[in-house]
C-alpha cells in the first residue's frame, strides 16, 4: 500500500515538471497522511496547457456514497482490480490525476513485531508522480467534496524486501497519456499500471517521528541517530545500484 509520502519541491519546480502556467501555493510536506488535502494535476480542457493543479482530500469516497461524513475513504486502489470495482471503475475512465511527490514511506515488520520506517526517494528529490483517481460528492449543504486514491501495484523485485505493494509511478513521457487517454484498454495505457525499476531510486531508513500522522517536519526524513553513528552506509542503501 501507499500510506504516507512527501512533497517538498518548490512552486517553480511543480510548474516546470507538469507543464503548468499557474499554480496555487503548495507548502512543503514531510509526512503527508490520509484524510489530508493533497495536490494533484488533472486534465482540464480550456485551462492553460489543458492542465491545472487542484487539491483533493486523500481517501476516495464514491459519488454514490450516501453519507460521506461517516467514511474516511479508500486511500489506495489496486491496479489489478481497479476497473472491476464499483468505487473505482468510472474514475479510471474519466477522473485520473497525477499526484506529485518526492518520495514515499513504507514500513517493514521484523520477526519480533518491530516496524521500521523507510523513505523511498531520489537523493536529489526528483519527482515521483503517482497515478491517482478522484471523485466528486455533493454534501447535504450543497458543497462539492473532491476525494482521491493512489493506485498501487505489486512491488518490484527490490522493493519486495520491504513491502509487497508500491504506488504506480507514471514516467514523465507518459503524463499526457495518463491524463488524457480515452481508451483505457490500450496496451500502452495498461502498461503504465505495472511496477518498474527506476534507476537511482534509493531507500533511506528513517526514525520513529514519521510514525505520527500529524507530525510534519523535515526531521521525518532523517535516519535514526544510533544507526548513522555506527555506519553511514547503513543509513542509505541504493535500491538500484549504478550499472
Amino acid at each position: 500500500m501507499c500510506g504516507r509520502f512527501i512533497l517538498i519541491s518548490s512552486q517553480k519546480e511543480l510548474t516546470e515538471e507538469y507543464g503548468l502556467i499557474e499554480t496555487p501555493e503548495v507548502r512543503p510536506h514531510y509526512n503527508i497522511a490520509p484524510s489530508q488535502e493533497i495536490a494533484a494535476i488533472r486534465y482540464t480542457p480550456g485551462a492553460p496547457n489543458n492542465r491545472e493543479l487542484i487539491f483533493l482530500r486523500w481517501g476516495l469516497i464514491p459519488f454514490w456514497s450516501k453519507d460521506p461524513s461517516k467514511s474516511s475513504g479508500l486511500i489506495n486502489a489496486r491496479s489489478e482490480t481497479i476497473d472491476s470495482k464499483s468505487a473505482f471503475k468510472s474514475c479510471l475512465k474519466k477522473r485520473r490525476v497525477l499526484i506529485p511527490s518526492n518520495g514515499f514511506y513504507e514500513w517493514s515488520k521484523s520477526a519480533t513485531g518491530f516496524k521500521q520506517a523507510y523513505l523511498i526517494h531520489f537523493r536529489n528529490h526528483r519527482f515521483l508522480s503517482f497515478a491517482g483517481i478522484y471523485d466528486e460528492h455533493k454534501s447535504p449543504a450543497g458543497d462539492i467534496v473532491r476525494t482521491c486514491a493512489i493506485i498501487t501495484t505489486e512491488s518490484n523485485k527490490e522493493l519486495k524486501t520491504i513491502h509487497d505493494r508500491m504506488p504506480v509511478i507514471i514516467r514523465k513521457n507518459d503524463y499526457t497519456l495518463w491524463l488524457e487517454a480515452e481508451n483505457i484498454n490500450r496496451k500502452e495505457f495498461r502498461g503504465m499500471l505495472r511496477p518498474y525499476n527506476i534507476p537511482g531510486l534509493e531507500i533511506l531508513q528513517v526514525g520513529a517521528k514519521v510514525n505520527k500522522p500529524g507530525y510534519d517536519k523535515p526531521d521525518c526524513m532523517e535516519p535514526p541517530g544510533d544507526i548513522c553513528a555506527k555506519s553511514e552506509n547503513s543509513c542509505q542503501t541504493p535500491l538500484f545500484p549504478p550499472r
